[in-house]
């Protein structure tokens, strides 16, 4: 089930004020930012929503759905170039980022100002490297915010500007009337 928040932050996106404007970057890898509606997403950690070998990393078209493929893992599809097994394509622990996508990263990191805003959601903010994010774009100039539903601090609260405590399906669901209404 697709959450409020996802659907907020796709009202946003899609709204007139930010139409090709708002990025979406995300360690979440179960694609639901893109089934709530929203474009241009930076799958930090990639998704489990896509498939690659194992061995040579080359993308793989699977015809089961992800319960039927779990329910038989052992019998994974292989690879028609090098004969390796098919994995979901996300980051696993001790695993490298995906390049393209943090490559991107880097990119809108690089076109931050002080008239930019970057809205970190529910995050403890110590898996690195995603967790720069918000310490470079305060470098940049922009200004933070960060919605969390833990009462306790993260090491991001010092850098936000603005901190919410609650969780995303209520507070960006406010956050975006309030900024729409402006």
């Amino acid at each position: 089930m697709i959450k409020q928040g996802y659907f907020a932050i796709t009202r946003l996106q899609k709204s007139e004020k930010f139409r090709n404007k708002l990025t979406v970057a995300t360690m979440n890898v179960d694609g639901l930012h893109a089934l709530a509606g929203s474009a241009d997403i930076r799958e930090v950690h990639g998704s489990v929503l896509r498939f690659i070998c194992a061995k040579c990393r080359r993308p793989m078209r699977l015809q089961s759905d992800l319960r039927s493929l779990s329910e038989k893992w052992g019998d994974a599809p292989l690879c028609g170039v090098c004969g390796g097994s098919a994995r979901p394509d996300c980051t696993l622990f001790c695993e490298g980022l995906p390049q393209e996508e943090w490559f991107k990263v880097n990119n809108d990191l690089a076109q931050l100002s002080e008239r930019s805003v970057v809205i970190v959601v529910g995050t403890s903010s110590v898996v690195y490297p995603a967790a720069s994010i918000p310490e470079r774009a305060v470098r940049r100039g922009a200004r933070v915010i960060e919605i969390n539903p833990d009462p306790g601090e993260t090491p991001l609260s010092d850098l936000a500007e603005v901190r919410l405590r609650g969780t995303a399906k209520h507070m960006l669901k406010k956050l975006v009337e309030a900024v729409l209404e402006e």
